[in-house]
């Protein structure tokens, strides 16, 4: 869950507090990236370990609060390691065909178990603390 902070100060010392609330964020932003990444390592979604190394923390502009976004890079495949996929079939064909990473064996199915979900953000998320946010 996001954790928000709300200040309450004089214009005169406003700039100051908001240098301070924006590192703060980018601050909490990054521990939130290595915990996601250290996740995936735990559950054992490494296979060339691109999910991880390509996620970015990016400022989002706009708002009155800093405000920064942890996203996994790549193609989107990071969405079904999180969420996961149910079991699927082929729609038009009689058997799914595929090779496992591109190489080995072609493998013919009628069904696949699809995959387990992860979670791995929403758990690095939720493991941010007050201290992330500290120097």
């Amino acid at each position: 869950m996001p954790s928000k902070i709300t200040f309450r100060v004089y214009p005169s010392a406003s700039t100051t507090v908001a240098g301070i609330a924006d590192e703060a964020a980018a601050r909490a932003a990054e521990a939130t990236r290595r915990k996601a990444r250290a996740n995936i390592k735990a559950a054992g979604r490494v296979h060339t370990g691109a999910m991880g190394d390509n996620m970015t923390v990016h400022k989002v502009d706009g708002g009155s609060s800093p405000r920064y976004k942890v996203t996994p890079g790549g193609d989107g495949y990071a969405k079904y390691q999180e969420f996961g996929t149910r079991a699927h079939g082929p729609v038009r064909a009689k058997r799914l065909v595929f090779q496992i990473r591109g190489k080995g064996p072609v493998i013919f199915a009628k069904w696949v178990r699809g995959v387990t979900p992860a979670h791995f953000m929403r758990d690095a998320v939720q493991a941010v603390k007050a201290s992330d946010y500290a120097r």
